[in-house]
């Protein structure tokens, strides 16, 4: 029983994600805008933090989503939360947008303008570590996942994700160090 009888004026309860998700594989056309609702904000946002792009972070997380409703019959609800399922799609759409240009030339994502120096500096070290060292970092800090939950993501062992944190953060601090010396 609600507290204050809101169970009797028709409170909505919350829907999981696999329910959404079953609905949209039935066809139903109001789930998946429902869908797009739930997942839009979570894609455009690791996806600029990732690129420090707005606009390309828009494009990757479009694609992302089309992509993954696309392939929602491959998703099997006993294999783990639907977040284990959409976050490798949307990592593979910002790791191809943060690896190479068109000449196959390493990208340096935009730095975009932060009001206080310190976050700023913290920003572009963080923009400057290889694309696999911030999908780890922006998975764990960002996102908040697990240690195990990065790995799962990530297909890489629970080891692997420990170590790529570990340099991340150092070679981030080495950075900003750097930068608080000479500047």
């Amino acid at each position: 029983m609600m507290p204050f009888g809101l169970d009797s004026i028709g409170v909505a309860e919350e829907k999981t994600d696999e329910d959404i998700v079953a609905r949209v594989r039935g066809g139903d056309e109001g789930a998946l805008a429902e869908f797009v609702r739930r997942f839009s904000p979570q894609a455009l946002s690791y996806a600029a933090r990732m690129t420090g792009d707005l606009a390309a972070a828009e494009e990757i997380g479009t694609s992302a989503l089309a992509r993954t409703v696309e392939r929602l019959r491959e998703f099997e609800p006993a294999s783990g939360p639907f977040s284990f399922f959409f976050l490798p799609i949307l990592l593979d759409g910002v790791m191809k947008h943060c690896s190479s240009d068109e000449h196959g030339k390493p990208k340096r994502p935009l730095v975009r303008k932060l009001v206080r120096p310190d976050v700023r500096k913290l920003y572009e070290a963080f923009l400057e570590l290889d694309p696999v060292y911030r999908q780890v970092v922006c998975l764990r800090l960002l996102m908040r996942l697990s240690y195990a939950e990065v790995a799962r993501v990530a297909g890489v062992p629970i080891q692997t994700v420990r170590s790529q944190m570990e340099f991340a953060l150092d070679r981030m601090m080495a950075s900003v160090s750097a930068g608080w010396a000479s500047g």
